[in-house]
């Protein structure tokens, strides 16, 4: 979150020792690296979680309308108002976009790959 990679480094050692099967520790290190610009290190992590067969949990989100829970996994299509969920989301993220957002950076998908901000968002509306 600060960019501070000794700390996040120190941090992921101590949870690793906690959880060494824990896929985590590794992406969000990755991403620090990323976000400094220490590719060889992201390379490094990605190597680490390949050959351990770790792999990133997809992205879950909740959300209560008129209490009743429903939960979102990133590219979910089978909610059976997908379509409609997703057209409204193009809309958000048009209005983001036009209200000045930013991506912030790179970071790691489920598959390993490194995506900015942006395609992250937006892969969640992709149909």
């Amino acid at each position: 979150m600060h960019g501070n990679v000794e700390v996040a480094e120190k941090a992921a050692s101590a949870l690793l020792q906690l959880e060494p099967q824990d896929s985590s520790a590794y992406v969000l290190l990755s991403n620090i690296y990323a976000d400094a610009e220490m590719w060889s290190e992201v390379s490094k992590m990605r190597k680490i979680m390949r050959h351990g067969r770790l792999k990133k949990e997809p992205g879950c989100s909740w959300i209560e309308i008129q209490s009743e829970v429903h939960m979102f996994l990133v590219g979910d299509k089978a909610h059976p108002r997908c379509e409609e969920i997703y057209k409204n989301l193009d809309m958000l993220i048009a209005e983001m976009k036009w209200d000045g957002y930013i991506p912030y950076g790179e970071i790691m998908t489920s598959d390993g790959d490194m995506v900015d901000d942006e395609q992250q968002l937006c892969a969640v509306s992709s149909f």
